[in-house]
């Protein structure tokens, strides 16, 4: 089961680990490639050595490092609360929580970084028209009932809660919302009365057993609290708040080298691509193509695959979403060939060029692509077709230099050289070119 309160700020981590290093070792130019390396080796420690270095600020980079560092400290936290050794481990699950509250895997901790973007009141403008428009649709009630509460407007989000539940009685995010906000207000009676309905209706909602846990222990119940708390631990073992939890409730009077009196399931594979998050981040790329670049723009890391798979599946639900939109296929066509796939690549940036053929950063791509997989003839003429639409940049003169020189015109490919060289006359590599010919 999905949160639905995962439309928080993610906040970089401030608080350094008792456990790793105060300085860096020599050596490492670059943290994020060093980070990513470590993390996919299981060296946590050094992952976030490196990665906190990097994990402030608003850019990709720096995202990707947070959730990371969250990752990194989830493990961390249960290799100690298996050791036995209780605040360690509750420190590592605090850290963890504070980076990635519910545990989600990459698809939705981006969307919900991009989501908290914008202004909740605003956001919540758009959303009273969508509901008006699609009333029996429960996301987007639950985002209007949420941004009217972070607002403030505590009063209004009960009022569209309770109205949806008047036409969906049993709906279980409903029901879980309504009575989080009752149980934020102290009414814990109707709070776990609603609780209660909630998990009768979805036996596998986390949340509501940890909500029913904290009613349970704000009104005396520790055996009842800790069992919810089990439970929830068990249906999401990758959430970072509830190990937190468990680790503080159940650790009073252990010692040092004790075994746990509760078990913590282990952590499982995540699920990078939750459809629901996957197609926020479409809708995202839809509206900014650009949005792809940032993550074009990162170093080859070990976790590129991870990284990348999100990013496809997102870019071609945009296109799937958007058939018509010339530049989602071309940044389709980008992601596929960092991802090495590049005859889909191909395919795809041909679809770009189709829907667009004065489109020059299109055939711009198209023409690299198949420079790359030997093409070179097809190359030259999408690059000439470029430059005829305006595209008199150098490099472009440059790449068409190389394409001609492969093919063996040699006249034509100094020809673009010079070009390039005329452009740019500090273009290094199109000096060298023409040395090279001159020999």
């Amino acid at each position: 089961m999905t949160d639905i309160l995962d439309d928080v700020t993610y906040y970089p981590n401030t608080q350094r680990d008792p456990e790793k290093p105060m300085h860096m070792p020599p050596g490492h130019a670059d943290d994020y490639e060093a980070g990513m390396a470590s993390f996919s080796e299981r060296d946590y420690r050094t992952a976030l050595a490196h990665l906190e270095q990097i994990a402030e600020g608003a850019s990709i980079k720096a995202t990707l490092a947070r959730f990371y560092v969250g990752q990194s400290h989830m493990r961390l936290g249960m290799e100690r609360y298996l050791q036995g050794r209780f605040a360690a481990a509750a420190e590592h699950f605090r850290q963890a929580a504070a980076q990635n509250p519910a545990g989600g895997g990459l698809s939705r901790y981006l969307a919900a970084c991009h989501a908290a973007l914008g202004r909740n009141e605003a956001a919540a403008v758009e959303l009273a028209r969508l509901l008006d428009v699609h009333p029996e649709d429960v996301e987007t009630r639950t985002r209007l009932a949420l941004c009217c509460w972070k607002s403030g407007d505590s009063g209004r989000a009960e009022r569209i809660l309770r109205d949806g539940l008047a036409a969906m009685p049993e709906e279980p995010n409903l029901l879980y919302l309504l009575a989080t906000l009752l149980a934020s207000q102290e009414a814990y009676a109707p709070a776990i009365e609603l609780l209660e309905s909630c998990l009768r209706a979805d036996a596998g909602h986390a949340r509501a057993h940890v909500r029913l846990a904290q009613c349970s222990g704000a009104q005396g119940r520790a055996p009842e609290a800790l069992a919810h708390l089990q439970t929830a631990q068990r249906i999401e073992p990758n959430d970072p708040d509830i190990a937190l939890q468990l680790s503080v409730l159940t650790s009073g009077g252990q010692q040092a080298a004790a075994k746990p009196c509760v078990e913590l399931a282990s952590p499982r594979v995540l699920d990078l691509c939750d459809k629901h998050a996957v197609g926020r981040l479409a809708d995202a790329i839809a509206a900014d193509s650009e949005f792809v670049d940032a993550f074009l723009s990162l170093p080859t890391s070990s976790a590129d695959e991870d990284v990348f798979r999100v990013v496809l599946e997102a870019v071609t639900t945009a296109a799937e979403r958007h058939p018509d939109y010339a530049d989602v296929h071309r940044q389709c066509s980008r992601v596929l060939a960092r991802l090495g796939r590049l005859d889909e690549a191909v395919t795809t940036a041909e679809r770009a060029v189709t829907l667009n053929p004065h489109y020059i950063a299109g055939l711009i791509q198209l023409a690299q692509l198949y420079q790359a997989t030997d093409r070179n003839t097809d190359g030259i003429e999408r690059l000439e077709q470029a430059l005829a639409y305006g595209a008199n940049y150098p490099d472009v003169h440059y790449l068409l230099g190389q394409m001609y020189q492969a093919e063996g015109r040699t006249d034509d490919a100094r020809s673009a050289y010079t070009r390039a060289l005329t452009l740019n006359g500090n273009f290094t590599a199109a000096r060298d070119a023409l040395s090279v010919l001159a020999a």
